[in-house]
Formats: structure tokens, sequence, C-alpha cells
């Protein structure tokens, strides 16, 4: 668990470039307020926005994300499915959520056996 701020996680990864990061994370309605108490002391709903905001921030080829939408209300979650359909590059959801159908090209689906298929390719 980590006991540093939001701010300082952001400044600690992104030096000179948390403005990005802090963006984010006011899109997913953190306050500055809440940005400057430590990490741990925040809720899984906000700690789970501070990292997605992050993750976004960082920009990276690939997201891999797993049950991201625990913890976070219905807002959130849709703010999250925006991110997701605007952003430049792919991403590999593991999830139980619904909030995804029509966000990925393709879904896959793990039976009780085992096997995967893909349940539902978008055009």
């Amino acid at each position: 668990v980590f006991h540093i701020t939001p701010l300082e996680l952001y400044r600690a990864v992104l030096p000179g470039n948390t403005g990005t990061a802090v963006q984010f994370a006011h899109a997913f309605a953190l306050t500055d307020a809440l940005l400057e108490n430590p990490i741990d002391t925040l809720s899984g709903g906000e700690r789970k926005k501070v990292f997605l905001s992050l993750a976004f921030a960082v920009k990276p080829r690939l997201l891999l994300l797993d049950e991201p939408t625990n913890s976070l209300d219905a807002q959130s979650c849709r703010h999250l499915c925006r991110l997701l359909k605007e952003r430049d590059g792919g991403a590999v959801i593991i999830t139980h959520d619904s909030v995804f159908d029509g966000v990925a090209e393709h879904n896959y689906t793990m039976n009780e056996g085992g096997e995967i298929y893909e349940s539902n390719k978008q055009a």
C-alpha cells in the first residue's frame, strides 16, 4: 500500500508532466484536495481512479486491465469506457462486467471447462 499522495506518485512516474495525470484524475471526479491525501487513506474507488488516471496518462501501447470497474461508480465506469474507445492503442480487459459490451472489437469468453471462444465480434 502506498503511503504517498497521488500527486507524489504522478511526479515519480511522470516527472515534469504530472498535468496529464491530474487532468485524467479530474475527469474521474477526483478533487485537488483528494490528490493531496495519501493513497492508502483513499477509498477503493478513489484508489482505482488514481491508478487508472496514471495508466491513461502514461499512454502505453497496450493496457492490461483486470476487473477495472471494481469499486467504481456508474459514472466512472461510463467514463472509463469512453476513454478506452477514444485511445490509440490496444487493451486487454479481464472482467465479469457487461459495461464493456460494445467497447471491444473482440470479446472472448471462457466457459467452466476452460474453453475459450469468441463470443461477440464487433464490426
